[in-house]
């Protein structure tokens, strides 16, 4: 399978799990095919990285694919935020594990929580599937 079809499909399969797991991201239609849609677009965005990076003779390496995933992932979340596709509010995210809960207290809180974590774990598996 092309390398980048499967880096599009494993960010949307990503994107689908953490907005699943964190309770305070909502997708506005509700139903599995409008967050498969918006989980495309995110996968193509992200894997998109590289080229974005070489676009701009950077080096592309873990640390600009982490900045520049950040950036991308909280504009790509911002814009659906301030078109109405998604709605952020505060969450408590529990993970089972004794003391390990994660308050989040507004919408904003919840935004940059989710692009920074959805980043990591983009380029996080991106570097772990690398030869």
């Amino acid at each position: 399978m092309n390398t980048r079809i499967y880096e599009v499909i494993i960010n949307l399969l990503l994107f689908y799990f953490v907005t699943s797991v964190i309770n305070g991201v909502t997708i506005r239609e509700g139903n599995l095919l409008s967050t498969i849609i918006v989980g495309i677009v995110f996968g193509v965005l992200m894997a998109a990285v590289p080229q974005m990076l070489g676009f701009f003779k950077i080096n592309v390496n873990t640390w600009a694919s982490l900045l520049l995933s950040i950036m991308l992932s909280f504009i790509f979340l911002f814009i659906l935020s301030t078109l109405g596709i998604a709605v952020f509010a505060a969450a408590v995210i529990d993970l089972g594990l004794p003391g390990l809960v994660i308050a989040i207290n507004d919408a904003i809180s919840s935004l940059l929580f989710l692009s920074v974590l959805i980043a990591l774990l983009s380029v996080g598996l991106k570097q772990l599937g690398k030869k």
